[in-house]
């Protein structure tokens, strides 16, 4: 089973309801990353992590245009996040 399974059905209601999303981007829709495209190394980074940081960057951009025409705030919470009160 994928993920996109699981969350389809773990979260039925809320993507009926609209709050929640899933963006699933085909892979085309990356550039190739894991041949040298240029990427800058910075901070004395492996390829890997500069590979992995790129991704990351590309994601958000992807996320944050995806939400700017859907609500007035958007939030994005990392998977290493814990909130606090």
């Amino acid at each position: 089973r994928t993920v996109e399974h699981f969350v389809t059905h773990a979260y039925e209601r809320e993507i009926r309801d609209d709050l929640l999303h899933l963006l699933a981007p085909d892979v085309s829709f990356y550039a190739r990353l894991d041949e040298p495209c240029g990427l800058r190394r910075n901070f004395n980074d492996s390829l890997q992590r500069v590979v992995w940081r790129t991704k990351l960057v590309i994601d958000g951009a992807l996320i944050a245009a995806y939400a700017q025409d859907r609500a007035r705030f958007y939030l994005h919470l990392e998977d290493d996040v814990a909130p606090r009160k």
